[in-house]
């Protein structure tokens, strides 16, 4: 990100290429603005939802309270080690392919919630959960730089 002025990157991944910084306006009229937000909206919406409601929702499937607590841990273990891979493959790798990950575990997720009360359902849900969370994480931070530049990020003091 840091690399040198605009256009000196010897990246050779285009999303490490800036070519100009784009304002506010032009941005929101721009497709992958919209995909990365809207993507970001859903993770958020959905986990949000989960984590309020997940001592019912595993009530309903049949979990003691205890049970269905204690899947935060091997979550939050696939989101760090989700989180970190991101970060260190992102410049070698398009962030739409680093979204599309991230989107596939926000739909393994929710599959996985319906069938918590089997094996597989726990491991496709702590998988889909930690995937989606960790991918937010690592991509909701570099996406906007990445695509749109800096320079119109931080509100302007005057």
């Amino acid at each position: 990100m840091d690399g040198g002025p605009i256009g000196e990157s010897v990246h050779q991944n285009p999303d490490m290429q800036i070519h100009r910084e784009f304002t506010r306006d032009e941005a929101v009229r721009t497709y992958s603005f919209w995909i990365f937000n809207l993507t970001f909206c859903q993770v958020g919406f959905y986990g949000t939802a989960v984590t309020f409601h997940i001592i019912s929702l595993g009530t309903e499937m049949g979990l003691a309270r205890p049970q269905i607590l204690q899947l935060f841990i091997p979550i939050a273990v696939v989101s760090v080690t989700t989180n970190l891979l991101f970060g260190a493959i992102n410049s070698q790798l398009r962030l739409k392919w680093l979204l599309l990950v991230m989107n596939l575990g926000s739909m393994l997720a929710p599959m996985g919630l319906l069938f918590l009360d089997r094996p597989l359902g726990l491991a496709a849900y702590t998988l889909g959960s930690g995937i989606a969370s960790g991918g937010f994480v690592s991509l909701s931070g570099i996406v906007f730089p990445r695509f749109f530049g800096r320079l119109h990020l931080a509100p302007s003091v005057e």
